[in-house]
């Protein structure tokens, strides 16, 4: 099994261990047209030997890659959607995590607040442990509060609910009451 994120097929002399050095060289070079030929090259051969966890990581890079080149956001989606599939596959919640945590950050730096908040909001249905869920959702509430032109005040009220919740559960009530509070005040005067 993987453990490390890194599988025992492809030590150094394999020729896909050769194809990623090569897209990674050439990403901190930052030449982005070679990084993302080389990331899509590598990605059927290791799907085809369903090395999910690597698959993963091929496609965080091929997304880095297109974001650093200023390309077309839908194609940076598809790859990162993409490696959540890979890791979701392998059980690999934490890599999950770090995915969603990536995709929205890169979504907010394009002001697409919502689709932000429902990556985060997915990352919450793995094996995520209670206080990870309460700043997921937390974090999802901010993004609804910064749509615009009219932001989604009950979406986000809705989801600091939720992360009040998971904050009491995992035994951080200050934070439990201060998200409660928050919430409340979008419902006060209604």
């Amino acid at each position: 099994g993987v453990v490390d994120g890194s599988d025992p097929r492809y030590l150094f002399h394999s020729v896909e261990a050769q194809i990623r050095s090569l897209a990674e060289a050439a990403a901190m070079l930052q030449d982005w047209d070679l990084a993302l030929s080389s990331y899509r090259l590598l990605i059927p051969d290791l799907k085809r030997d369903k090395a999910h966890c690597e698959v993963g990581l091929a496609n965080i890079g091929a997304a880095l890659s297109l974001f650093a080149a200023d390309a077309k956001p839908s194609h940076q989606d598809d790859f990162l959607d993409a490696s959540y599939a890979a890791f979701q596959r392998v059980s690999l919640s934490r890599y999950c995590v770090h995915v969603s945590l990536l995709h929205a950050s890169i979504l907010q730096s394009r002001d697409r607040h919502a689709e932000a908040a429902e990556r985060l909001i997915r990352a919450t249905c793995g094996e995520v442990s209670d206080l990870g869920s309460s700043i997921l959702y937390e974090e999802a509430a901010r993004c609804f509060m910064r749509v615009s032109p009219v932001p989604h005040m009950r979406k986000a009220s809705l989801h600091l609910v939720h992360a009040g919740h998971r904050y009491l559960k995992s035994g951080v009530k200050a934070h439990g009451v201060r998200c409660y509070r928050l919430a409340l005040r979008a419902y006060q005067g209604k």
